[in-house]
């Protein structure tokens, strides 16, 4: 018997809403389900009520820059286990991720099928995603 994983939510911080929709809609059409938020005080104000199983923030927010946001998620309990991809598209978006200290890192423009890959993979590996991916053709 094939055991079924709970349904995955990733909080999407994006403070443009053209592109917090388009990465909603593509995790929506593959069974993830989301929770947006405009700023990182949304954000930390959401995950104070329940933690997503994943994280993906812009690393630019205004108000709240994603490295910042970062240490304030990592404060709440728990949160420590709550994997962190960060998405932005200045040229050192990789190495200001991972001195923030996420998981994962996408450069903006993105692939909508590469970030639900990588998505994918992250909740995999957290566990709530079945071994085999919706996205294999």
């Amino acid at each position: 018997m094939e055991s079924q994983p709970r349904n995955a939510t990733v909080l999407v911080v994006e403070d443009r809403a053209n592109v917090r929709y388009l990465i909603e809609v593509a995790l929506a059409q593959h069974r993830i389900a989301t929770i947006p938020a405009a700023s990182g005080e949304e954000a930390i104000a959401t995950c104070r009520t329940g933690l997503p199983d994943l994280v993906l923030a812009d690393l630019l927010l205004p108000g709240c820059p994603g490295d910042a946001f970062v240490r304030a998620l990592r404060r709440l309990p728990g949160a420590d286990r709550v994997p962190v991809i960060m998405l932005s598209g200045i040229d050192n978006g990789l190495a200001a991720s991972q001195a923030a200290g996420a998981q994962g890192f996408m450069a903006k423009p993105f692939d909508v099928y590469e970030l639900v890959a990588l998505v994918e993979s992250h909740l995999r590996r957290c566990g709530v995603w079945p071994e085999e991916s919706v996205t294999a053709g």
